[in-house]
């Protein structure tokens, strides 16, 4: 048995089969691409999720340290008003006892002034 094909029609055979394997293979880089497209669209959902969370906490930090800033500069406030440096102490120390010897003096003097009105 012997087949017989014309030249023409092994051509258009062969189109067929090449157009068919290109339709397939279309079909597959079609599907590949959607593929390709959904899985950089989670992608890109989890980046900016990440994004929105270290913005949140960027925040957050930002809160605090600025919190943090004004009981810095709170606590500056009331050391000025409440913390006594040792010189100063030690100066105003000074000038109480000064006082509190010319009290002294000033005692003893009329006990001595008293003792001799007395005698």
């Amino acid at each position: 048995m012997m087949l017989q094909i014309e030249f023409w029609q092994l051509v258009s055979m062969c189109a067929a089969g090449l157009c068919a394997f290109a339709g397939v293979l279309w079909a597959v880089v079609r599907m590949g691409l959607s593929q390709a497209q959904l899985t950089q669209q989670e992608a890109q959902k989890q980046v900016l999720q990440r994004l929105d969370a270290i913005d949140v906490a960027n925040k957050d930090a930002a809160h605090k340290s600025n919190k943090l800033e004004r009981e810095l500069l709170q606590l500056q406030v009331d050391l000025a008003k409440e913390y006594v440096r040792r010189e100063d102490y030690i100066l105003g120390q000074a000038v109480l006892e000064a006082k509190l010897d010319k009290v002294y003096e000033k005692l003893e003097v009329v006990q001595l002034k008293g003792e001799r009105n007395v005698g």
